[in-house]
């Protein structure tokens, strides 16, 4: 790791490696949310999933552009973060006076895949200042529904112990559950799966990789009040009016 200037003499951190490398059809899309390197069933590498992509958010943030080349397989990689020389600007006010338009959403995220989870709750909870809790199967996270009480639910349908579809059945079974918003956000992306999506109890069907903006104006655009018909598209259900702690 380096800390120095870049050739237009803006403050550079820059991180190399001697390992896997990367393929340029990789580096086209690195910071992209979901992409993964490793494309096999197993997924034993783990993968790219959000983290890239929270790095590339919040060095925005900040001021800062990041970016990375490698010269192929087996040949390392380089990463960098560039700094402006100012201080970075103050995100512009909307209307009314508010930086941000978004509110404060009670989020559960199920999910088995662990790096695709961690980051997921990161981005949800330290990007998009959300309250966020997790669970790692469907039997826990309806166990953590039940106690939590959540508007919006985020769950994978390849769970263990108890799939997302029974997930979202045993949730719309529950009276203090019905109004909550569920979204299936999964690799599982046919008509048949988003037809059984439905069936099952869930509102919205998310295929991976999501666009991370398309995310925030789904949640943005949630209203208070009774949640609309399962299925729906586009606008969709509103989660119940006051989440409880």
């Amino acid at each position: 790791m380096t800390v120095g200037a870049s050739d237009d003499r803006r403050p550079q951190l820059v991180v190399r490696d001697q390992g896997i490398g990367m393929a340029p059809e990789t580096l086209a899309h690195l910071f992209e949310p979901f992409r993964q390197a490793d494309h096999s069933m197993d997924r034993a590498r783990g993968g790219l999933g959000l983290g890239l992509s929270l790095v590339k958010a919040f060095a925005n943030l900040m001021g800062a552009e990041v970016g990375a080349r490698s010269d192929g397989l087996g040949r390392g990689s380089e990463f960098h973060v560039r700094f402006l020389a100012a201080s970075p600007p103050a995100p512009a006010a909307e209307p009314g006076g508010s930086a941000r338009p978004s509110r404060r959403a009670r989020i559960l995220v199920v999910e088995d895949n662990r790096d695709v989870r961690e980051s997921f709750v990161e981005y949800l909870s330290a990007h998009l200042g959300h309250e966020v809790a997790f669970a790692e199967d469907g039997e826990s996270g309806v166990a953590k529904a039940l106690q939590w009480q959540p508007e919006l639910v985020f769950c994978d349908i390849g769970l263990p112990r108890l799939d997302g579809y029974g997930f979202a059945r045993a949730l719309r079974a529950a009276p203090s559950l019905r109004e909550a918003v569920l979204v299936a956000m999964t690799g599982y992306g046919s008509e048949g799966d988003k037809v059984l999506a439905s069936e099952s109890g869930f509102d919205q069907h998310f295929t991976k990789p999501v666009d991370l903006d398309t995310l925030e104006r789904f949640i943005d655009g949630l209203p208070r009040g009774k949640r609309g018909s399962p299925g729906a598209s586009g606008t969709s259900p509103p989660p119940r009016a006051d989440p409880r702690e």
